[in-house]
């Protein structure tokens, strides 16, 4: 009989684990629950999701397009890329329209969470 003892990495905010600390510790700098990756955005109600389409080229130079549903915030009207895609790279380049990373912070969300706030006052 064989017995391995191994070193399993676990994510300090979602308990995945794994057993490649690289890797973990790239998970964890994309995980949705690190503090660092919150935005108020997530919780906005300003914030929904918009059909538009994207193009691109093969490397045979022929074109292809495709429609996705992508995050957009209505006040701002423009779409918004999530920290995760920001790190990976994996925004779309819209062309006319901007494709903009979440804001740290936002001047619309605090002020409609003030406005709803002093409304359940009352």
């Amino acid at each position: 009989m064989i017995i391995k003892t191994k070193e399993v990495y676990y994510c300090q905010y979602c308990k995945k684990h794994g057993l490649n600390k690289k890797q973990m510790e790239y998970h964890e700098t994309i995980c949705v629950k690190n503090p660092i990756n919150d935005r108020p955005c997530f919780h906005c109600e300003n914030l929904d999701k918009k059909e538009t389409e994207i193009y691109g080229q093969y490397f045979d130079g022929s074109e292809w397009s495709r429609k996705l549903d992508l995050l957009y915030c209505k006040v701002n009207e423009c779409f918004l890329f999530t920290p995760k895609n920001q790190i990976k790279g994996n925004q779309f380049d819209l062309g006319d329209e901007n494709n903009e990373p979440m804001p740290k912070e936002c001047k619309i969300y605090n002020s409609i969470k003030k406005v709803n706030k002093s409304i359940f006052e009352l």
